[in-house]
Order: structure tokens, then C-alpha cells, then sequence
């Protein structure tokens, strides 16, 4: 069956997207470009193929190259791209593909293909597990190109539909969330956050003002950050909440179905759901409060290579944090063979008082995000 009647309704539609490619798919680009009026629909197209192409492109090295979480934040870079390409317009799409397929050497691993859609509120995912051996390289590149511009038609909303050819055992497996639009106001840099709690409703403001936040991408929250944030409770003497930031420097925001995932960890406490990049933000709109962080965390704080000027721009950071109030609770934490603690971190002189210890006596858990994620990701861990 013919894609064109499809590609036309969809270069009639009012949406534009920028697409992102790599590892497989690349026959959708060239789809889209041999149907007239492409040009209203395509914005750019990336091949990202290179593993330092792709780095750079996701603003740091992927976990994997070829994976769902890897498409949902390729897609994410693309709607970024397309809202700088064209800013007023309202119907943006970032669409993009993640595969690995067969090549010049045997894959121990599956052939798979993940193609991602992003628009201001919504997200899709679409996976396929392709049967090995049943095509070869161009056959699944076929499909892969027709996956992506089966996820395209249906993020444009078009009637009609393009049909990915598939075999016996074979399925496309989808997961898609629209998200509230106060969460897409913060998505979109509307509005610097709202409070998600218990139930998951969202609100302006807490019942009570925190006296701290703990802050992290909480992929997953453990128990851990629950000790942390109970300790920090009794060392500040108030009501310490959860900050789950959308976005860090230099890296796309995150999706919206690994974003509702993470909010619905949060049953018992508030979460701030923000897209402040950096502490110095975070502090201008809560003046006073304290963050609590961990020892690796003020590492990086005090850090010259991460800011603009070097010492200088870590001593104007400080002094900006200070000036609205803020300062940081830092916890211990094991790194290798050794407990780290504050006073492994090198702060700036005349600083001191910004920086607290939470004494080890107080809390210490040697469990991180990275190590559980490692455990559920290998078959053999308990």
C-alpha cells in the first residue's frame, strides 16, 4: 500500500517537527522529502549516528544507545530544536528512532526498534522486538522507516494510517500520556514549577512551607532518599520536601511518561515539580531554604570547571546562594573504599557558612538511583 496518501495528510496538517535518527529509520526522511509540501511539515532532520554525534546531540552519553529511554530523550532534544527553529508556532513535534539492527557482524543481543513523539503535552512510545533472521538489513530498515511514519500520522492526527510490516510473533508495543497543563506550563519554562501531592493532585503551594528540599531525578526514589529526607527533617527542625527537576543544564527535559512515572513514587510527602537547572535558580524562588544534598553533590557545587569564570564563577554562585538565604545540608556518602564527608569538599574561603553537615552519627545509606537501577536491569540480580 502506498504511504503517499498519509504523507500528504500529514504535510496538511498544522504540525512541524524536527526528527532525530539513529541506528535505523532513515527511510522516513527520505518519505517525507519525496512527497511535495514536505517543507511545511519537516523542519530538520538529524542523523545522529556517531556515538559522539548522539552525545552530543542528548547533551551527555546515553546509557544506551539503542533503548526506549535513549528515543524519549532524542525526541525531547527534537521538539527543543523545533521550538528554536520556529518559536510562535504552537504545533510542534520532536519525532525520533532509536534501533539496532542487523549489520556486517552477528548481534548477540534483539533487533529493536523504539520511536519516540513529543509535543508541548503529550508523549508516545512506540517498541518493536523484530524476529531475528526473518529480513535482512534493508527489510528492517523498512520497517523501522515505517514505524517512524506510523508515529508521525498519528502524532499530525491523521485519518489514515501507515501500516508497519510485520511477522508472525511480532508486535508494536505503545505507551502515550497527556499530562496536566500546569505540568506542561513548567515543561515549557511557562511557570518554574508546581507542587504535586498526595494523590498526585497539584497545587501553587504546600500546606506548609518547606524549611529544605531534597533534589534529584529520583529514577528510582529508595529508601535512602526517605532516611535522608527524615533525617534532614530533625536537623532543620521543619518539613523537608522532594524536588523533582525537569530538566538539568545542557540536557533535554524530561518526557512526560518517565516524568508521571517518577511523580507517582511520591505518596507520602510533596514533590516541587520544577524546571530549574541550578541551585542558584532554585534559591531565588525559595529564599531561605535549605538544600539538602550529598557530599558528591557539593563536590560539583564548588567545582570551577562547571561554571563560566572558573573560581570567580563558583564565588559569584555562593554568594548569589547566600544573598537569598540558602545554604546547603550536605550528607556523607560512600565512594569506593572511602565514606566521603563535608570536610572532603573544598569549599571557597569565606564560605563555610554556607555549607552544614549532617553528621554521620545522623544518616548514612550506602544504596544509590544508579546501583538499583543497575540490579533491575540484570537478569541475574535478585
Amino acid at each position: 500500500m502506498s504511504w503517499r496518501p498519509t504523507l500528504e495528510s500529514v504535510h496538511a496538517s498544522p504540525w512541524q517537527a524536527v526528527l532525530a535518527i539513529t541506528g535505523g529509520g532513515s527511510g522516513a526522511i527520505a518519505a517525507l522529502l519525496e512527497i511535495p509540501g514536505a517543507s511545511a511539515t519537516l523542519l530538520e532532520a538529524r542523523v545522529p549516528y556517531a556515538g559522539a554525534a548522539l552525545d552530543e546531540w542528548l547533551g551527555s552519553p546515553p546509557d544506551q544507545a539503542a533503548s526506549a529511554d535513549t528515543a524519549l530523550s532524542m525526541a525531547c532534544a527534537a521538539w527543543q530544536r523545533a521550538a528554536q527553529l520556529s518559536p510562535h508556532e504552537p504545533a510542534l513535534l520532536g519525532v525520533s528512532c532509536s534501533a539496532s539492527l542487523s549489520s556486517d557482524r552477528p548481534k548477540r543481543g534483539e533487533h529493536r526498534i523504539h520511536v519516540a513523539c513529543q509535543s508541548v503535552s503529550h508523549t508516545a512510545l512506540y517498541s518493536l522486538t523484530l524476529e531475528k533472521g526473518a529480513r535482512d538489513r534493508r527489510g528492517e530498515e523498512a520497517v523501522a522507516s515505517a514505524l517512524v511514519l506510523h508515529a508521525l500520522a498519528r502524532a499530525c492526527d491523521s485519518k489514515l494510517e501507515i501500516a508497519v510490516p510485520l511477522v508472525a510473533g511480532e508486535r508494536v508495543e505503545s505507551e502515550e500520556r497527556t499530562v496536566d497543563p500546569a505540568l506542561a506550563d513548567v515543561w515549557t519554562g511557562r511557570t518554574p514549577g508546581v507542587w504535586s501531592l498526595a494523590g498526585g493532585r497539584l497545587a501553587r503551594e504546600p500546606q506548609a512551607p518547606p524549611r529544605g528540599l531534597l533534589s534529584g531525578s529520583f529514577d528510582p526514589l529508595h529508601a535512602g532518599h526517605e532516611a535522608l529526607r527524615a533525617a534532614a527533617e530533625e536537623q532543620l527542625g521543619g518539613p523537608v520536601y522532594f524536588e523533582l527537576t525537569l530538566r538539568n543544564a545542557d540536557k533535554p527535559p524530561l518526557d512526560y511518561l518517565r516524568l508521571e512515572r517518577r511523580r507517582a513514587q511520591f505518596t507520602h510527602a510533596p514533590v516541587f515539580v520544577s524546571r530549574q537547572a541550578t541551585f542558584a535558580e532554585k534559591a531565588r524562588y525559595f529564599a531561605g531554604v535549605t538544600f539538602v544534598v550529598g557530599v558528591d553533590t557539593a563536590l560539583r557545587i564548588v567545582e570551577p570547571r562547571f561554571y563560566d569564570g572558573g573560581t570567580r564563577g563558583v564565588e559569584a554562585a555562593l554568594t548569589s546562594l547566600r544573598e537569598a538565604g540558602a545554604r546547603f545540608l550536605v550528607a556523607g556518602r560512600q565512594t569506593g573504599s572511602s565514606f566521603q564527608t563535608l570536610a572532603n569538599v573544598p569549599i571557597p574561603a569565606g564560605f563555610d557558612d554556607v555549607f552544614v553537615e549532617l553528621p554521620e552519627s545522623e544518616f548514612r545509606a550506602d544504596v544509590s538511583s544508579t546501583e538499583l537501577r543497575g540490579r533491575s536491569e540484570d537478569p541475574g540480580s535478585a
